[in-house]
């Protein structure tokens, strides 16, 4: 998938999964290591593949439908801290969106992302970055 993908979107929901998308990956990024240094200070999003940004575009807009379509209030949650905290979240970092004092909303999307299980970038021997 890529951005174009979503021209079929109304304006608000390509808006709101682009914002998602972009923090998601920037939190990946800042939460991922390599050679023991963060990410975020050796890469940027464009040294990540083609394929990485298309798989994690998919499941940012993935888990933002299936939130809808249970219809989840997502009002008191930003599309920059919907991503970001889904990238925590599902990879089960000490943080996520059942931390952030959302009540029962927090946990129910914590329990929703968990379901995408864990996700990983990792560095190739071409020097781009993937996920796994």
């Amino acid at each position: 998938m890529i951005l174009a993908d979503l021209d079929h979107e109304p304006a608000a929901t390509r808006d709101c999964v682009k914002r998602a998308f972009w923090a998601y990956v920037e939190c990946a990024l800042f939460a991922s290591v390599h050679d023991d240094e963060p990410m975020d200070g050796i890469f940027d999003m464009g040294d990540l593949t083609d394929e990485a940004l298309g798989l994690m575009l998919s499941e940012v807009y993935d888990f933002l439908c299936d939130c809808w379509q249970a219809d989840v209030d997502l009002s008191p949650v930003e599309p920059e801290m919907f991503g970001h905290d889904f990238w925590l979240t599902r990879n089960g970092h000490g943080a996520g969106f059942w931390d952030r004092g959302l009540g029962d909303l927090g946990l129910q999307l914590s329990d929703m992302a968990r379901a995408y299980g864990s996700s990983d970038l990792y560095v190739g021997d071409d020097g781009r970055v993937y996920v796994a």
